[in-house]
């Protein structure tokens, strides 16, 4: 447990929650396997977790319209992937694929649901770190070659 603990304080996600919070997360983590090149998720499945890479390597990804592979990111241990469907209960905005042997903490949307019930103030902490992802990616699309991002040239 307390290697679980302190993998969830190196997520940005987690890393303000306390001890209390963490303890309550670690009793509702799933651990699950995936083998190099297995799909994790695909862009438009029902978004009803969000995991932590433990060990391995993740590449996010979506294909445009054209069929071009574009990679978003890759995620190393104490990364967390898939919160957006998570938090607001869309479908996946992108793939994820594993890219070596992986292994990954899966939390469901009820048992988030249920930490910031048993925790209200950790729906801030929850709500900061999406805040600051968010900064982070619009940081990464300001910084594009392109400044007409939905325009078709």
């Amino acid at each position: 447990m307390a290697a679980t603990v302190e993998l969830l304080k190196q997520a940005p996600m987690f890393a303000t929650l306390e001890p209390d919070e963490l303890s309550t997360l670690v009793s509702l983590i799933e651990s699950l396997r995936f083998a190099k090149g297995q799909r994790i998720f695909s862009r438009g499945d029902v978004g009803d977790c969000l995991y932590i890479v433990q060990e391995g390597n993740i590449e996010i990804f979506a294909e445009t319209t054209e069929g071009h592979k574009v990679i978003f990111a890759e995620y190393a241990p104490g990364s967390v992937l898939g919160e957006v469907s998570l938090l607001d209960g869309g479908p996946r905005t992108a793939t994820a694929v594993a890219t070596e042997d992986t292994v990954l903490l899966k939390f469901d949307r009820t048992d988030v649901i249920g930490l910031v019930t048993k925790h209200p103030d950790a729906a801030l902490d929850l709500l900061s770190a999406m805040g600051r992802k968010l900064r982070a990616t619009n940081e990464l699309l300001r910084d594009r070659k392109s400044t007409r991002l939905n325009s078709s040239h």
